[in-house]
């Protein structure tokens, strides 16, 4: 797909604490990066800003209250999508911070007047093996029926001995009535683990440098980040 021809989208990652949202959002950020190349990238996590970690020109803001939020929707994050400037904005939500974005959203119908613009939205739902993760994605959903959802399960997050059978640790979740009513339709995709993500972060490396001759991973440790990103572009192929 030529850059021209892609539709102006704006991608929030979502989901509580210690999902995996910033590492969904790098790898995301990769897929583009490998075939298309320019996005930009937010960061509403302050505290930590673990994405302007690895992609440097991420902008980083402390999203505090729903007055703050829905201001810096409006003047920093809308504008670049708004007047074609770019065609991808990234946006990276902290933990809580899908609350104030769905309110924003709601209250304003941006959903709709975004997309008169000719701006759509995803909505990326990340989720971990226990039963907390699906309120988030219940109250995003109901809140905003009229954008895009996507549920990605993250199998590295598996404990026990479902590290082993990862799908095993999300069979509670994906037989709860509410998970199968708010994904019936919509794409479920999945993340596999990556034994190498600790020390990615740890290194502080992004995904270029992990599979590249700088890297400081072993031949078959960036053999392994390299399938794995690919297997995820595989994944993300409708968004890629």
């Amino acid at each position: 797909m030529s850059k021209t021809k892609l539709p102006r989208r704006l991608h929030v990652v979502s989901g509580k604490g210690g999902v995996g949202k910033s590492m969904f959002c790098r790898a995301l950020a990769w897929c583009w990066g490998s075939i298309h190349g320019e996005f930009v990238a937010f960061d509403a996590d302050a505290s930590n800003a673990t994405l302007a970690r690895f992609l440097p020109n991420t902008t980083v803001v402390d999203v505090d209250g729903d007055g703050r939020i829905g201001a810096w929707f409006e003047r920093v994050v809308m504008p670049p999508l708004i007047a074609g400037d770019t065609r991808r904005v990234l946006l990276d939500l902290g933990s809580g911070a899908e609350r104030l974005f769905r309110g924003w959203a709601s209250s304003n119908e941006a959903p709709a007047l975004l997309r008169e613009m000719g701006v759509e939205i995803t909505v990326w739902h990340l989720l971990d093996p226990s039963l907390d993760s699906i309120s988030p994605l219940l109250d995003t959903v109901s809140a905003l029926p009229d954008v895009e959802h996507a549920i990605v399960l993250n199998l590295g997050l598996a404990k026990g001995i479902h590290t082993y059978d990862p799908m095993g640790a999300f069979a509670a979740i994906q037989a709860e009535p509410e998970f199968q009513e708010v994904t019936r339709g919509r794409p479920v995709l999945k993340m596999a683990p990556l034994l190498e993500a600790g020390r990615i972060e740890q290194d502080d490396v992004t995904f270029e440098v992990a599979v590249s001759d700088k890297s400081p991973l072993y031949l078959f440790e960036r053999m392994r980040v390299y399938r794995w990103l690919h297997d995820m572009r595989s994944e993300l192929a409708p968004w890629v």
